[in-house]
């Protein structure tokens, strides 16, 4: 059986992949072009991507311990926030995020 999709199990245990998945998903709508340039990733709100930089408004299932720990984040704080955006941010500002996964 083949197609579009796949689904494999990410394990947070697995050497930084954890982290490259959700950086691949927060960052399509760069790629799709639903983000201006000017525009921070966080003014789409079809993502995720907002909730995580969010306070007491985030659904029980979303587990932001264990991205921001990928991060290299010990504290879900407003610090920790920061920082985790300016990384997505950084990241977003590498280049074109398809050629880099494209590997």
């Amino acid at each position: 059986m083949s197609g579009r999709y796949k689904s494999i199990v990410v394990d947070e245990r697995g050497g930084g992949y954890l982290r490259t998945v959700c950086d691949y998903v927060h960052l399509n709508p760069v790629r799709a072009g639903l983000v201006a340039t000017q525009q921070p990733l966080s003014a789409y709100r079809w993502s995720s991507y907002p909730l995580y930089l969010a306070v007491g408004r985030r659904p029980g299932w979303l587990r932001v311990d264990r991205l921001l720990g990928e991060h290299g984040l010990a504290r879900d704080d407003a610090a920790g926030r920061r920082e985790f955006a300016r990384q997505v941010e950084q990241r977003r500002r590498e280049g074109d995020p398809a050629q880099a996964w494209a590997a």
